[in-house]
Order: structure tokens, then sequence, then C-alpha cells
């Protein structure tokens, strides 16, 4: 285990925590117990909670109320792959942590959080990143690199490099350099936890809806490269009733040439249309081909549909069922 060898320039030193053998094996077989203090302060030890390898939050949080609880000392969880996300929730926890000398909570010490850039707290995935990582969680771009990513997106590798920082803000376990190359991996996190941790930095994919008539049948209708979405996706997708008017989905570029395709036309009112359109700010790029027999076009993918029906139940428990089942599937399919 490689610690910081100094904290504020200050040399850090540490030796085995005697109270170790008195811990559980499951935190001894996962995590190394240190006795440290800092130099001209050895009046004021504390524990560390050392790995090498990417933690368990809550693991590490546990072995650190532990060990204190024994020794009496503050405890500090120390590792080189904590990232932002592990970091805060660390924090929030009230868990005292290491990353590097640029990187840490301690204060106990009086120490504040000093992030460098590459712990750049993340933001809102903007509509082609978020693309990006729903290609990830289905598994189709996993273990890609930029360049390959570039060619399957149609986007610039400049592009596609600010996409992968947008991901690795979050997590930055999921680009992983192998030579000059930049590969976009899940780093064997389990598809529950990766929704879980980019959850909040994820968008509605509708960035606008319309009411239209529509000209065309449903066949016309996939060919010309619409989905179905909203509620009537989300019937055949769970065990949902609805009975409403249709809701289609697909980009601008699509929905522009159906309408100079007469296709269909925009709807004054929504009581003349007979269908919903949405407008999509990315495309699906895999979409959910199972019911085309049934209804004559595919769906917007599991995770499309979950983030474009995500706050749209209100009281209706049905409704909150059938979306939370539609993101189980997303990490499950």
């Amino acid at each position: 285990m490689q610690l910081p060898e100094t904290i504020f320039g200050i040399p850090l030193t540490t030796a085995e925590e005697p109270a170790a053998s008195r811990l559980p094996r499951i935190f001894t077989e996962e995590f190394r117990f240190l006795r440290a203090s800092l130099a001209g302060r050895e009046d004021r030890e504390f524990d560390v909670v050392a790995s090498d390898r990417r933690i368990d939050v809550k693991k590490a949080a546990a072995a650190a109320e532990a060990v204190s609880s024994i020794t009496g000392l503050d405890a500090a969880v120390c590792s080189p792959a904590l990232d932002w996300w592990q970091m805060r929730a660390l924090a929030e926890r009230g868990v005292p942590f290491i990353r590097d000398e640029r990187n840490l909570w301690m204060p106990f010490l009086g120490a504040a959080v000093k992030m460098d850039v590459s712990a750049t707290a993340p933001r809102p995935l903007s509509p082609q990143a978020q693309r990006v990582f729903t290609n990830l969680l289905c598994g189709a771009w996993d273990g890609r690199d930029a360049g390959e990513i570039a060619q399957l997106a149609g986007k610039s590798p400049s592009s596609v490099s600010k996409y992968l920082a947008e991901l690795s803000a979050v997590c930055p376990q999921l680009i992983e350099k192998v030579g000059r190359r930049r590969l976009l991996t899940s780093a064997g996190i389990g598809k529950d936890e990766l929704l879980e941790r980019f959850d909040g930095y994820l968008s509605s994919p509708v960035a606008r809806s319309f009411p239209a008539r529509v000209a065309g049948d449903a066949a016309a209708l996939g060919k010309a490269g619409f989905l179905m979405s909203g509620e009537p996706a989300l019937q055949l997708k769970t065990d949902l009733a609805y009975g409403g008017p249709k809701v289609i989905a697909a980009t601008n570029n699509v929905v522009d040439e159906a309408m100079r395709a007469g296709i269909m036309n925009r709807s004054e009112s929504p009581w003349d249309a007979d269908a919903t359109v949405q407008v999509l700010a990315y495309g699906v790029d895999f979409p959910d081909n199972r019911f085309i027999g049934q209804v004559g076009l595919p769906l917007v993918d599991d995770l499309a549909l979950y983030l474009a029906m995500r706050g749209e139940a209100g009281d209706d428990p049905r409704l909150a069922d059938a979306i939370e089942q539609v993101r189980s599937s997303a990490c499950h399919s």
C-alpha cells in the first residue's frame, strides 16, 4: 500500500496498528490498518484504513468505525483509487479520507478537501455524453476506445474526448489508458451501481414535444426512423394498463424530414391531434425491437424511457411502479 509521503508538506509516518488483530476478518482481509502521525505532531496519532484498490464505501466506513471504537482514535480511509463520488460519500458520512496529498479531508487535523483537476466535481451530462453512457450501460460500447466511439457516434475525436471527460468526472474508473489509447470500460462496476452513480447527472432525452396529426401508418413511421415512447411504450414493457394516444419519438432531423414528406403535421390543438411527437436530444442507437410485430415500429430503449418518464408518476403508484420496472430492466437486460 503506497501512502502519501507527506501531508501539507509535513512527513507522514506510519506503523502497523496493534489493535488490528482484534478486528473482524471481514475487515482485515480487505484493508491494512496503520497507526499514523505527522512529524512534530506525534501526540496526535490517528488510524488509517488503507487499500490500494477500489473500495466499497460502506465497508470502508464500517472498518474505520470499528478500529476507532477499539483505539479511541480518529480513523481515515486511504486509497489512491478513490473517485469524486466516493470522496463525497465518505465526507457525507463524516468519515475522513486520503486519496493523495492534494485530495483529502481530515477535519480532526483541521484539513479541508483540495480537489485537483482529475477530481473535478461532475455536472449533468451533455446529450451526447449521455448517449455514450447509455451505450456503455447496455454493454454495446464497453471496451471501445475513443477512436472507435468517434466512428460509432459520428462525432469528431475532439468531441468524444469531451464526452469521456464528462463521464470521468462522475466516475474516473470508466476511462482506462492503455498506451496512447483511452478505453471506455465499465471497470467491473455492476449496472445497478453504475446507474445509481450517474442517475443524478442524467436528463430526459426529450428536448421538446408537440401534438401532431399522423398520416402514415406504424410501418411508415418505423421506416422513417420513429420509435414508440411514453406511456404506450411503458405499457408494453411492463404490466401497466394504458389505452391513451400514441407517443412517438425521433431526433429533430427525422421529425423535420417526416413533416416535409407529409407523414405528419403539427396540430394547433392537442384535442385535434392523434399523437404526441417527442423530439429527442440524441439518437437511440439500440432501440427495442421486441414488439415490432405487435405495434409496427421499435420502442425507445429502457434507459431512455425511464429518463423520459422519471418524475411523471405524481400520485399514481401504478405508474411509479412501472417506471421503476423499466429502470430495473435497463440494469438487467
